[in-house]
């Protein structure tokens, strides 16, 4: 039998930097010929913590590990197996901690994918620039470099830092005042501020941010008003350097220029967001962008037309009763070919909406509904309080699902999702019949992932799958796993999330990711 030859130094290099975090430890450990190459390769890391406690005690997490630094003593924890290990430091708690976290991060091409700072210790500062694709900061007055803007961060000030100025998406939720000067210089492609703004402080940013011309087309700052935001339209227009205009009102254009009727008619829509709400009594109401219509029956068959910026009505009468009528409205204008909608909410959504020909959504939030739009593509994202066999929980890209009823666990296995988030609780039985169900089937894509919180701690999980006889133990980048067999390129692996004791997850990998072993 001829031995396997060893890898080449350079395939070598690649594998071991694309290598998990604990995995490279222990090859550090019981290889000396690879130190050196270990010690210059960066990390590709899932998640990072910082956490700051009182006592001076500072928590470092990467991956499925956590280092806590105390007094003259470091203690690391599997959080995979709940095994620790103590060390004793000759350096004390921030020290040892900045000399861990330099030795380990700062190395040119550090890839981390979630980062989460609390009260983070100043050290951080001095890590060379590294990429961070999302940041949830609180109460920090030191930020990691990077080297590219981060694409999504959580924060709960407004500073003037770098990372913050150059990041894609940034969401505040801050509950002193927000500094607006601050706020205008930031490069963001979108701003959610979910604190409270006056008309003062969104006069205040508009009107710096009107000096800047180096602002892209498309970047947004989206605020919650303190008032209602027909106070801000009336306030703004009174500075002189604001007036008032109308934006993507095709209906407007429609009722004042005839001759374009035809054409509006039969152009599709692309739209914000679509609301539906069946009402007691046959009410319903539908919002579209910032319109809402209510149709309902007192005195007569009536439609209620809101406009919800200027917080104008228009009231008409109806020859059709409220169902009928929103559905020859909703028909109308939503059921046109290459209809697109950002956002859909439903809301025991009208069983008409199914009549619509197949638009484009992508993003949508389901509450206690039997209909659905038809959809020409995936949607990226759905909320759900249920487990149908709907075509668009089937083919949706994520499904997050919440119910407090039992998961039918069947029909979350015939979904095609990439990516399927239960959060409610789901049994030890009910994951191990998931498991069954999916690993006879050879469509599901490497890749795609359940997880949901379990009723009790995920070891129960690994106790009872591997006594059926379609399950084996096995290890996953160092973590506690149960491995089911799919086909000969596939297989599903079981094992607990590196963040919640609680979560279990089951993900679709290729053959042989796992490695059989007993623990």
């Amino acid at each position: 039998m001829s031995q396997s030859k060893p890898l080449a130094y350079l395939s070598a290099k690649v594998v071991l930097e694309y290598t998990s975090f604990g995995k490279r430890k222990n090859f550090y450990a019981m290889c000396p010929g690879i130190r050196k190459m270990e010690e210059n390769l960066p990390y590709h890391l899932e998640s990072v913590r910082l956490d700051s406690m009182e006592q001076n005690d500072i928590i470092i997490s990467i991956d499925s590990y956590s280092f806590c630094f105390r007094e003259n003593m470091m203690r690391m924890i599997n959080l995979s197996t709940y095994k620790d290990v103590d060390q004793l430091t000759c350096l004390g708690p921030e020290h040892t901690a900045e000399k861990f976290l330099l030795y380990n991060l700062s190395r040119e091409g550090t890839h981390i994918k979630n980062v989460e700072l609390t009260d983070a210790p100043e050290f951080i500062s001095k890590c060379i620039p590294v990429t961070i694709k999302n940041l949830i900061v609180n109460r920090t007055a030191a930020w990691f470099p990077t080297n590219i803007p981060i694409e999504n961060v959580k924060v709960d000030t407004t500073v003037r830092a770098d990372t913050l100025k150059m990041a894609k998406h940034v969401t505040v939720k801050i509950y002193s005042r927000i500094n607006t000067d601050i706020l205008s210089e930031w490069n963001c492609e979108s701003i959610r501020i979910e604190s409270g703004m006056s008309s003062e402080q969104v006069a205040d940013y508009c009107n710096k941010v009107s000096k800047r011309t180096d602002r892209p087309i498309g970047s947004r700052l989206m605020a919650v008003h303190v008032p209602p935001v027909k106070h801000l339209i009336d306030f703004l227009p009174s500075k002189e350097y604001a007036r008032e205009t109308m934006l993507n009102d095709m209906k407007r254009l429609h009722a004042m220029c005839p001759a374009i009727r035809k054409m509006e008619e039969n152009l599709p829509y692309h739209l914000e967001l679509v609301k539906l709400i069946s009402m007691a009594r046959n009410g319903i109401i539908m919002s579209i962008d910032s319109f809402s219509f209510y149709f309902w029956e007192h005195e007569g068959n009536k439609m209620l037309m809101t406009n919800e910026c200027t917080e104008n009505s228009v009231e008409w009468l109806t020859c059709l009763g409220p169902e009928q009528a929103a559905e020859k409205f909703l028909l109308y204008h939503l059921s046109r070919k290459g209809t697109h909608i950002k956002n859909v909410e439903l809301t025991a959504g009208p069983e008409f909406i199914s009549k619509c020909i197949p638009v484009t959504i992508k993003n949508l939030i389901v509450n206690r509904t039997a209909a659905w739009f038809p959809t020409n593509e995936p949607v990226d994202l759905v909320k759900v309080d249920t487990t149908v066999r709907a075509d668009t929980l089937k083919m949706a890209k994520h499904v997050t699902v919440k119910i407090s009823d039992r998961i039918n666990t069947k029909i979350v296995s015939e979904w095609n999702c990439e990516f399927i988030r239960i959060e409610s609780t789901i049994s030890s039985e009910e994951v191990a019949y998931y498991c069954n169900q999916v690993s006879k089937r050879a469509d599901r894509p490497i890749g795609s992932m359940l997880m949901a919180n379990h009723t009790s701690s995920v070891e129960l999980v690994f106790d009872l799958l591997p006594s059926k006889e379609y399950a084996r133990k096995t290890m996953l980048n160092d973590k506690k796993c149960v491995t089911i067999s799919i086909d000969e390129s596939t297989e599903l692996n079981v094992y607990g999330s590196s963040v919640d004791c609680y979560c279990v997850v089951v993900e679709v990998c290729a053959r042989g990711t796992a490695i059989d072993q007993v623990y």
